[in-house]
């Protein structure tokens, strides 16, 4: 409940900072599929990280992010 609740609010008050710095700690930690991004210009990077992160969020909302994430690793 209360997750679902805080998901909501990041993504309808705090989409665009949350998805800024999931950017920047993403880079600051060298996460290595980050790389497979390089060539993409910055403001195309930044909203499909935008776009990747409301998905989350939705997710997370509607109580389904571990299904998600299951099967997404599943297709990996």
């Amino acid at each position: 409940m209360h997750l679902a609740a805080f998901a909501r609010f990041l993504r309808e008050e705090r989409l665009d900072a949350l998805t800024a710095d999931n950017l920047a700690r993403s880079r600051e930690l060298d996460i290595p599929l980050l790389r497979l991004f390089a060539h993409i210009p910055e403001d195309e990077l930044r909203a499909m990280s935008r776009q990747g992160m409301e998905v989350f969020l939705n997710d997370l909302e509607a109580g389904r992010a571990i299904e998600v994430a299951a099967a997404s690793l599943e297709a990996w």
